[in-house]
């Protein structure tokens, strides 16, 4: 392992090629395309993620007690699930 210059600051991590998925512990998401070489800003959720799962350009963040839903590679979020207590 070797650091990456510019590099943001990732909590959680998801795969599905072609791109690799992270979201900071402050909610940015970030899109990667060279294996986590580069990273570009997708989006934001706005908070504090606890998962995050992506299928192609659907991407999906857990914050606070709502699931977050994207369909255009994270540049945008909806809610998807709302009301998830005590996670």
């Amino acid at each position: 392992f070797s650091s990456i210059p510019d590099a943001p600051l990732l909590a959680l991590l998801a795969w599905s090629a072609p791109r690799v998925y992270g979201v900071t512990p402050e909610g940015d998401v970030y899109a990667s395309t060279d294996k986590g070489s580069s990273w570009t800003q997708a989006g934001s959720v706005g908070e504090a993620p606890s998962a995050i799962a992506a299928d192609g350009k659907r991407v999906v963040v857990l914050a606070g007690s709502t699931i977050m839903e994207s369909s255009d590679a994270g540049a945008t979020f909806a809610p998807r699930i709302t009301g998830l207590e005590g996670h």
